[in-house]
């Protein structure tokens, strides 16, 4: 599930930045063109995980229906 700011910021989702702080982020992206470039970024997922098994809710964390 997917909040606006105003939901996700109680449950501690959205980071702050001080004043005259700053944040840096690169993103980096390609075509995976054939098969063999799949399965490479696929083993690198894994790798990020590390394991760590995804969690999936069937509920929302909050009522959307309360302003």
């Amino acid at each position: 599930f997917s909040y606006n700011r105003h939901y996700q910021r109680p449950l501690g989702l959205v980071p702050t930045i001080g004043p005259k702080e700053h944040r840096q982020f690169q993103i980096h992206y390609s075509l995976l063109a054939d098969k063999g470039a799949v399965d490479k970024a696929l083993k690198r997922i894994e790798t990020i995980q590390n394991g760590q098994k995804t969690e999936v809710r069937e509920t929302p964390l909050v009522d959307l229906t309360k302003p």
